[in-house]
Protein backbone atom coordinates (compact mmCIF):
# COMPACT_ATOMS: atom_id res chain seq x y z
CA UNK A 1 0.00 0.00 0.00
CA UNK A 2 2.69 2.57 0.95
CA UNK A 3 4.99 1.73 -2.21
CA UNK A 4 1.68 2.17 -4.66
CA UNK A 5 0.49 5.59 -2.64
CA UNK A 6 4.04 7.01 -3.25
CA UNK A 7 4.47 5.97 -6.82
CA UNK A 8 0.76 6.83 -7.93
CA UNK A 9 1.44 10.30 -6.05
CA UNK A 10 5.23 10.66 -7.55
CA UNK A 11 4.12 9.57 -10.89
CA UNK A 12 4.42 12.66 -12.85
CA UNK A 13 7.83 13.69 -11.41
CA UNK A 14 9.09 9.97 -12.00
CA UNK A 15 7.60 9.92 -15.64
CA UNK A 16 9.62 13.60 -15.88
CA UNK A 17 12.83 11.74 -14.59
CA UNK A 18 12.90 9.40 -17.23
CA UNK A 19 12.04 11.24 -19.84
CA UNK A 20 14.92 13.54 -18.48
CA UNK A 21 13.17 16.70 -18.76
CA UNK A 22 14.33 20.31 -17.68
CA UNK A 23 14.67 20.70 -14.03
CA UNK A 24 14.50 17.17 -13.34
CA UNK A 25 18.24 15.72 -12.89
CA UNK A 26 19.69 12.97 -11.81
CA UNK A 27 20.71 13.67 -8.42
CA UNK A 28 17.68 15.90 -7.90
CA UNK A 29 15.36 13.25 -8.59
CA UNK A 30 17.34 10.53 -6.88
CA UNK A 31 16.79 13.05 -3.80
CA UNK A 32 13.10 13.26 -4.17
CA UNK A 33 12.84 9.07 -4.67
CA UNK A 34 14.01 8.27 -2.03
CA UNK A 35 10.63 7.38 0.32
CA UNK A 36 9.75 5.03 -3.31
CA UNK A 37 12.89 3.16 -3.02
CA UNK A 38 12.86 2.69 0.86
CA UNK A 39 9.18 1.55 0.87
CA UNK A 40 9.77 -0.26 -2.35
CA UNK A 41 12.53 -2.18 -0.83
CA UNK A 42 11.23 -2.49 2.01
CA UNK A 43 8.08 -4.31 0.66
CA UNK A 44 10.44 -6.72 -1.71
CA UNK A 45 12.38 -7.80 1.31
CA UNK A 46 9.55 -9.87 2.81
CA UNK A 47 9.13 -12.15 -0.40
CA UNK A 48 12.76 -14.32 0.48
CA UNK A 49 11.47 -14.70 4.04
CA UNK A 50 8.49 -16.97 2.60
CA UNK A 51 11.16 -19.07 0.59
CA UNK A 52 13.43 -19.66 3.96
CA UNK A 53 10.62 -20.53 5.58
CA UNK A 54 9.91 -23.10 3.38
CA UNK A 55 13.63 -23.93 3.00
CA UNK A 56 13.77 -24.66 6.79
CA UNK A 57 10.27 -26.24 7.32
CA UNK A 58 9.87 -29.78 7.51
CA UNK A 59 7.48 -32.28 5.97
CA UNK A 60 5.52 -32.76 8.79
CA UNK A 61 1.94 -32.38 8.76
CA UNK A 62 0.33 -29.95 10.19
CA UNK A 63 -3.57 -28.13 10.10
CA UNK A 64 -3.71 -24.95 8.92
CA UNK A 65 -7.04 -23.38 9.39
CA UNK A 66 -8.82 -26.49 8.96
CA UNK A 67 -7.42 -28.00 6.31
CA UNK A 68 -3.86 -30.73 6.82
CA UNK A 69 -0.33 -29.90 4.71
CA UNK A 70 3.38 -30.13 5.02
CA UNK A 71 4.53 -27.21 6.89
CA UNK A 72 6.83 -26.06 3.59
CA UNK A 73 3.57 -26.16 1.83
CA UNK A 74 2.07 -24.14 4.52
CA UNK A 75 5.06 -21.54 3.57
CA UNK A 76 4.40 -21.30 0.02
CA UNK A 77 0.86 -20.97 0.29
CA UNK A 78 1.63 -18.15 2.88
CA UNK A 79 4.02 -16.62 -0.18
CA UNK A 80 1.00 -16.98 -2.95
CA UNK A 81 -1.76 -15.43 -0.28
CA UNK A 82 0.99 -12.43 0.51
CA UNK A 83 1.32 -11.87 -3.13
CA UNK A 84 -2.52 -11.90 -4.77
CA UNK A 85 -3.40 -8.84 -2.56
CA UNK A 86 -0.61 -6.96 -3.71
CA UNK A 87 -1.65 -7.76 -7.00
CA UNK A 88 -5.03 -6.98 -7.21
CA UNK A 89 -3.90 -3.34 -5.88
CA UNK A 90 -1.07 -3.43 -8.16
CA UNK A 91 -3.76 -4.14 -11.38
CA UNK A 92 -5.33 -0.44 -11.45
CA UNK A 93 -2.32 1.76 -11.12
CA UNK A 94 -0.64 -0.27 -14.06
CA UNK A 95 -3.02 1.67 -16.54
CA UNK A 96 -0.71 4.67 -15.54
CA UNK A 97 1.80 2.76 -17.43
CA UNK A 98 -0.02 3.26 -20.87
CA UNK A 99 -1.03 7.03 -20.79
CA UNK A 100 -2.74 8.25 -17.92
CA UNK A 101 -1.79 10.42 -15.14
CA UNK A 102 -1.50 10.59 -11.01
CA UNK A 103 -4.55 12.59 -11.13
CA UNK A 104 -6.91 10.13 -12.54
CA UNK A 105 -5.56 7.48 -9.40
CA UNK A 106 -5.43 10.54 -6.73
CA UNK A 107 -8.33 9.02 -4.84
CA UNK A 108 -6.86 5.36 -4.93
CA UNK A 109 -4.11 6.38 -3.68
CA UNK A 110 -5.41 8.28 -0.90
CA UNK A 111 -7.51 4.84 -0.28
CA UNK A 112 -3.96 3.38 -0.22
CA UNK A 113 -2.72 5.53 1.59
CA UNK A 114 -5.49 5.38 4.78
CA UNK A 115 -5.12 1.36 4.36
CA UNK A 116 -1.28 1.90 5.28
CA UNK A 117 -1.73 3.81 7.88
CA UNK A 118 -4.31 1.22 9.42
CA UNK A 119 -2.13 -1.99 8.72
CA UNK A 120 1.29 0.46 10.43
CA UNK A 121 -0.78 0.85 13.60
CA UNK A 122 -1.62 -2.50 13.87
CA UNK A 123 0.57 -4.95 12.12
CA UNK A 124 2.72 -5.45 15.40
CA UNK A 125 -0.73 -6.02 17.39
CA UNK A 126 -0.62 -9.81 16.81
CA UNK A 127 3.23 -10.29 18.11
CA UNK A 128 2.68 -8.06 20.73
CA UNK A 129 -0.57 -10.21 22.22
CA UNK A 130 1.19 -13.48 21.25
CA UNK A 131 4.79 -12.47 23.09
CA UNK A 132 2.43 -11.50 25.90
CA UNK A 133 0.33 -14.82 26.49
CA UNK A 134 3.23 -17.31 25.14
CA UNK A 135 5.78 -15.87 28.06
CA UNK A 136 8.13 -16.74 25.42
CA UNK A 137 10.84 -15.37 22.64
CA UNK A 138 10.91 -18.26 20.74
CA UNK A 139 13.16 -17.77 17.56
CA UNK A 140 12.73 -13.55 17.66
CA UNK A 141 15.51 -11.36 16.41
CA UNK A 142 16.26 -8.86 19.17
CA UNK A 143 18.65 -7.34 16.37
CA UNK A 144 16.02 -7.28 13.33
CA UNK A 145 13.82 -5.68 16.12
CA UNK A 146 16.26 -2.79 17.51
CA UNK A 147 17.54 -1.97 13.57
CA UNK A 148 13.98 -1.67 12.56
CA UNK A 149 12.83 0.69 16.10
CA UNK A 150 16.37 2.76 15.32
CA UNK A 151 15.93 3.88 11.90
CA UNK A 152 11.89 3.59 11.73
CA UNK A 153 12.11 5.97 15.30
CA UNK A 154 14.30 8.16 13.39
CA UNK A 155 12.84 8.56 10.26
CA UNK A 156 9.54 9.20 12.38
CA UNK A 157 11.32 11.90 14.01
CA UNK A 158 12.91 13.49 11.40
CA UNK A 159 9.04 13.66 9.75
CA UNK A 160 7.33 15.46 12.62
CA UNK A 161 10.86 17.94 13.49
CA UNK A 162 10.10 19.08 9.25
CA UNK A 163 6.72 19.82 10.05
CA UNK A 164 5.20 17.11 7.62
CA UNK A 165 1.18 16.29 8.07
CA UNK A 166 0.73 13.81 11.30
CA UNK A 167 -0.41 11.34 8.83
CA UNK A 168 2.88 10.79 7.40
CA UNK A 169 4.64 10.36 11.08
CA UNK A 170 1.84 9.24 13.83
CA UNK A 171 0.80 5.93 12.43
CA UNK A 172 4.50 4.79 12.22
CA UNK A 173 5.25 6.60 15.44
CA UNK A 174 2.58 3.92 16.80
CA UNK A 175 3.52 0.68 14.97
CA UNK A 176 7.65 1.54 16.10
CA UNK A 177 6.21 2.15 19.60
CA UNK A 178 4.48 -1.47 19.65
CA UNK A 179 7.79 -2.82 18.25
CA UNK A 180 9.30 -1.52 21.06
CA UNK A 181 6.72 -2.78 23.18
CA UNK A 182 7.58 -6.17 22.05
CA UNK A 183 11.54 -5.93 22.19
CA UNK A 184 11.02 -5.12 26.09
CA UNK A 185 7.80 -7.77 26.42
CA UNK A 186 9.99 -10.92 25.55
CA UNK A 187 13.50 -9.38 27.38
CA UNK A 188 11.37 -9.52 29.99
CA UNK A 189 9.87 -13.22 29.27
CA UNK A 190 13.75 -14.45 28.12
CA UNK A 191 15.15 -12.60 31.53
CA UNK A 192 12.32 -14.83 33.40
CA UNK A 193 13.14 -17.85 31.81
CA UNK A 194 16.93 -17.98 32.25
CA UNK A 195 16.39 -17.03 36.08
CA UNK A 196 13.99 -20.21 36.15
CA UNK A 197 16.38 -22.35 34.30
CA UNK A 198 18.93 -20.92 37.06
CA UNK A 199 17.13 -21.55 39.71
CA UNK A 200 16.29 -25.51 38.54
CA UNK A 201 20.21 -26.21 37.52
CA UNK A 202 20.95 -24.94 41.26
CA UNK A 203 18.27 -26.85 42.92
CA UNK A 204 19.42 -30.26 40.57
CA UNK A 205 22.91 -29.25 41.88
CA UNK A 206 22.09 -29.17 45.49
CA UNK A 207 20.39 -32.52 45.58
CA UNK A 208 23.11 -34.02 43.82
CA UNK A 209 25.45 -32.43 46.53
CA UNK A 210 23.13 -33.64 48.99
CA UNK A 211 22.43 -37.48 47.36
CA UNK A 212 26.83 -37.60 46.98
CA UNK A 213 26.85 -36.62 50.64
CA UNK A 214 24.33 -39.11 52.16
CA UNK A 215 26.03 -41.86 49.67
CA UNK A 216 29.71 -40.77 51.43
CA UNK A 217 28.14 -41.16 55.02
CA UNK A 218 26.46 -44.22 54.34
CA UNK A 219 29.90 -45.09 52.53
CA UNK A 220 31.68 -44.24 56.27
CA UNK A 221 29.07 -46.00 58.26
CA UNK A 222 29.60 -49.29 56.07
CA UNK A 223 33.41 -48.78 57.00
CA UNK A 224 32.99 -48.26 60.11
CA UNK A 225 30.61 -51.11 61.04
CA UNK A 226 32.97 -53.45 59.11
CA UNK A 227 35.78 -52.06 61.27
CA UNK A 228 33.88 -53.03 64.37
CA UNK A 229 33.26 -56.13 63.05
CA UNK A 230 29.15 -55.56 62.71
CA UNK A 231 27.16 -56.60 59.81
CA UNK A 232 26.41 -53.29 58.10
CA UNK A 233 23.11 -54.52 56.39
Amino acid sequence: CASLNVFILHFEQIRYCVQGEDGYEYDRCQASLLTLYYTLIYTLLWMPMYALAAHFSSDKKVVYFGHVMTERRAAWYGMVLHLLPCLVLLAPAIRMLFGSTCYEFESYAIMLGVMNAVFETTRYVPQLWESIHSGVSGAMSYMRLLLSIAGGLGATIQKALMNESWSTWGPPLIGHGLELSIFFVNLYNDMRTKRADEATDKESAELIEDDEAKRKVAMLESAEAKALGIDPT
